[in-house]
Formats: C-alpha cells, structure tokens, sequence
C-alpha cells in the first residue's frame, strides 16, 4: 500500500497480475489477457460477499449497474481466505463468491479476482471492514508472524519464514500449500467462468493488503505517514535464515549474529529523528479519521505492554535452541558457533545507537549484504507461491492471467538509504533497481505486475519527506520493459479530484502536456489497464459520478 502525505486522503486496496509458468518473458504469449491500454477497472467494497451470498445484493447490483453505465471494463474482487476457508482446514464456502460473480456475468462485466491471503482491517481505508485470517492459519504460539526489534507482531499474513512450515493446526500444511490448494479449488468452481472470460484475471495476494511487502508499516500499530518504517525479520526462522546466509554466502558468520537492532522506528525519519505524524484510522470509507501521533512504538493487537508481547521480548533474550538447531548441519570455520552467535544478538547493548542502520551502516559490507538477504527472501517467497498457484490453475485445466501486486513506497525514495523501501523489502545492490529481481521473477512466470500511485505527483509531497512517486512508476515501466513484463496501474489513494485524474492520463498518455519531469512518457514501457481504488458511495454522488463517467472516456479515447 503507498501512502502519501497527510492532506491527501486514504486508501486500501490490492491488485497483481501474471500467469501460467511457462518461463517465458513475452506476456503477450498468455492465453487470456485482459484490459487493454486505457481500460478501467473499478475495485468492489472489500466485503461484498459472504461465505453464503453476496453481500448487500440489491445495493451491490445498483452499483454494478452505474458502473456499467460509465463503460467500466470490469470490477475488481477480493476473494478472502478468511471467508472461504474459515471454518476449518479445506472445508471451502464459495456460494457467495458464485452469485457475485454471476451477477457481472449477467452484466458482461469481467472480473478480476484477488486470491486474498492477508487480514483486512489493520490498513488505512479498510473502511472498518475486519476479516481476520482463518483461525486456524498460526500456530498458538505465534511463530508464523512477522515479528519487529522489539517483539511486536503482525497478524496481517503469515510470515514468509513459514512458507513451508507444515503444521497440524493447518491440516498438516504449510502456508504455501494451503495458498495453492485453495487457488486450485478457486479454479475448480470457476472453470466455466474463466474459460468465458467473466473471470480474466486471478491476483494472488503476497503480503499485507495483498501487495509484496512486509509489515514495515501499518495503521493498526500507530505508523504514520511518513515513518520510515520498522524491519520484520525478528522471529526465529527469520534469525536462523539471516545467520545461515550471513555463515555461507556471506562468508563472515559474526554478521549473523542477529538482524540490525538499529533500524529505523515506525514513526522516525531514515536518521532516527521522530517525526510528527498522521496515523490514519483503519475505520472510515475515505481515509478514516486522522490523528496527530508523536513518535511512538507500534506494537501488534495485543497492545503496547500485553503479556505475549512481554513474553516474546523475554523470549528474544533467552537463547534460540529452535534456530541453533535448525543450522545443525551447517559447517562454519569459525570460533564462534552459530548458536552462540544467535545467543549473544539477544542480548542488547543499553548504550547503542537505535536508529544508525539507515544514517550509516546500511552502506557497510554488512549493511548491503543483509538489505540483499532481506529483499532476496522476500522474492523468493512470491517465486514459491507463484509456482503453487500457477500449478493449480494448471492442473484445472483454465489458464487466467495471474498477477501481483507492488506498492508504491515513494516516501524517502530521494533519500541515500531509501530507508522506507528497505524496510519494505525492496533494495537494489550496486546501483540496480529495487523492483528488477521482482520484475525478473514476474517474466519467470510468464506474470504481469501491477503498480500503484499513479495518480500521484511529486510536487504534492512536503519536500521535506524526499518523495517521488514519479521516478517509482518511472522506474517500474523501464524495468518491465527490459524483461517483457506487462504493467497495470491502480490509484493509491481514494481520490476523485481533476488533479488525480489529470495525472492518470498522463501516465497512460492521454494528456500531452508538453514537458517530461521525470522521463515520464520516454524510454519506458507503457501502462496496460487501470484499477480505480474503489466503488463507494462517494463515487456515486452526482458530481463525483459525472468526472469519474468523464475519466473513462478520456481513458478510452
């Protein structure tokens, strides 16, 4: 999710693209592709369907009906692994899911379904709408989160470090086998729909707000734009993945003594400076209720001083048989075992800095191997999912175009470390773009990406914040067309002014305003379809509805 500055109003939303593994960069080789150059999407409510029904039917059709009256392409719909699975291991409820779809199909719209993976409501414009994860998704003990420096969890999505951890409480699965087990029974219900094009396109979710990120920064634990954000590489898979690379490619195993404890806080800028910031309601159809926050640790639902939180930080001090015995097998020419190395990174030096990873030691040897390690890992999860589910489909017999999703963190950009992009997972050593090894892994599955922010300028940031959402989109489209990956465009804010419409068409080329402030419109690829984030009540009213009619046919010209 990208987030702009603190008079902008908010959003949510998800959205990705890409498609069977044919290892093939050339995406117009897909068997269905779907939106065209200019054509607009428009995202649904994020609960329109229960597990038996749609929801709100006579509502939903009324605004299905406008919509199809401005020449939207299709809608968008999220798919919850919390509705359709939620009560037990592979007992699937798709009834609602099938009315939804079955009322775009009476209305020839199409439809682009994310396979969504993550909890909703912890998200700035989750608009008060909670649909946790199944229940019986973690372990009790909290090991499948994503854990912070200070013991604080995220319980958004499931912690990549899990992937293929196989639990009984999961039906004796691994996360990544229950995401491709339940895109194959999505493809089994809905082979029809897909083969008649209602169903073009399948988003599978990889992260919070179903982008490919981790936690760094989230509404529910106080962040606020434009915090830079926190690590999440602190629970004990993580710690023995980090010293297991730090011991075998990194050759020196002192540096896996733990993940920088001096990263950069939520709500402090890339030099540790607190920052005064807008931490926005996860409550609310626009944006939510905003709110002057000074800096403060964010924590996880349990809150700031919970008991499970105190017992994580007691258990981060202890020692981590789990990791140690995990790199049992690894052979280390060095005095000091793995194990101990892992011991002592608990124990935290009073006296050191907490926030000089991103002011200096993020450009030492150690610093760009661990941002290296840290954005590998989170590629090399969407490469195990994407081949799960791109099987699944395969094995159906149906063959969607399958996307993700990449937020725009444009905050910091301008910065040295890019603090805000590290923290999320996006890092490029010796001067390569942060998002080619994504692109790479997007061209490996024959996948096309899609890229939020586009409505956004740069000129409306505090130039104080270093943003540039501008050079992020720029970027985005070089990188997919050096390795033929196809790019679809979404808004990241709930906006319905001519400013964000007006940039809209100059990312796609339907405005020629004569000048090229960020190579905009040069030497890049272009942008494929657009998602409009989000069919609400506010779209609807008679003056926002007339510009929004407007944008379209200005899209479609």
């Amino acid at each position: 999710m990208a987030v702009a500055n603190k008079d902008a109003r908010a959003r949510t939303g998800r959205d990705m693209e890409c498609s069977m593994p044919t290892h093939a960069a050339d995406v117009t080789s897909t068997s269905m592709v779907t939106g065209r150059r200019g054509d607009v999407f428009a995202m649904l409510p994020l609960a329109s369907a229960s597990a038996n029904a749609a929801s709100d039917a006579k509502n939903l059709s009324m605004a299905l009906d406008r919509l199809k009256l401005a020449r939207v392409r299709g809608v968008m719909i999220d798919v919850w692994w919390g509705v359709v699975e939620r009560a037990a291991p592979r007992s699937y409820a798709w009834d609602g899911y099938v009315e939804l779809i079955g009322m775009c199909r009476a209305r020839g719209l199409e439809a682009h379904c994310v396979l969504s993976f993550h909890a909703c409501g912890s998200s700035v414009g989750d608009g008060g709408c909670a649909i946790p994860l199944p229940p019986w998704a973690a372990a009790a003990n909290g090991d499948d989160y994503f854990t912070d420096a200070r013991g604080g969890q995220s319980r958004e999505y499931l912690s990549l470090w899990s992937d293929e951890t196989r639990a009984r409480c999961r039906g004796d699965r691994s996360p990544s086998e229950c995401y491709g087990e339940f895109a194959e029974r999505f493809a089994e219900r809905f082979a029809d729909d897909i083969r008649d094009g209602v169903i073009t396109q399948v988003i599978v979710g990889l992260g919070p707000c179903g982008e490919l990120r981790y936690p760094s920064y989230c509404a529910r634990r106080r962040w606020g734009f434009p915090g830079a954000g926190a690590l999440q590489c602190y629970d004990e898979r993580a710690r023995a993945a980090w010293a297991m690379d730090a011991a075998s490619r990194g050759g020196v195993p002192e540096w896996g003594r733990a993940p920088p404890n001096d990263g950069a806080r939520y709500n402090a800028d890339p030099d540790g400076r607190a920052l005064d910031v807008v931490v926005l309601d996860c409550g609310g159809s626009g944006g939510g209720e905003r709110r002057e926050a000074s800096e403060s640790e964010s924590d996880d639902d349990g809150g700031e001083q919970s008991p499970e939180r105190k017992q994580r930080r007691l258990a981060m001090s202890r020692s981590a048989s789990s990791a140690s015995n995990s790199l049992a097998d690894l052979r280390v020419s060095s005095a000091l075992s793995i194990s101990s190395l892992l011991e002592s990174s608990r124990r935290r030096d009073d006296n050191e800095d907490e926030d000089a990873f991103f002011r200096e030691a993020y450009a030492t040897a150690r610093g760009k191997h661990f941002l290296s390690w840290y954005a590998r890992e989170l590629t090399a999860h969407a490469d195990r999912v994407l081949e799960r589910v791109c099987d699944a489909f395969h094995r159906a017999g149906v063959d969607p175009e399958i996307g993700i999703k990449c937020p725009g963190v444009h905050w910091w950009v301008k910065h040295p470390s890019r603090a805000a992009e590290c923290a999320a997972g996006y890092y490029g050593a010796d001067g390569e773009s942060a998002y080619a090894e994504i692109v790479r892994t997007c061209a490996k599955f024959n996948a096309s990406l899609t890229f939020t922010c586009v409505e956004m300028r740069d000129i409306e940031h505090d130039a104080a914040h270093m943003c540039s959402p501008e050079t992020l989109l720029a970027q985005v489209l070089r990188d997919c067309a050096t390795h033929g990956v196809r790019v679809h465009g979404e808004n990241a804010l709930f906006r319905l002014d001519d400013d964000a419409y007006s940039q809209i068409l100059r990312a796609y080329g339907k405005i020629n305003t004569g000048d090229d402030d960020n190579g905009a419109n040069t030497n890049m690829g272009a942008l494929s379809s657009f998602t409009f984030l989000r069919s609400c009540d506010a779209l609807f009213e008679e003056e926002n509805f007339a510009r929004f009619t407007d944008f379209i046919r200005r899209m479609s010209a």
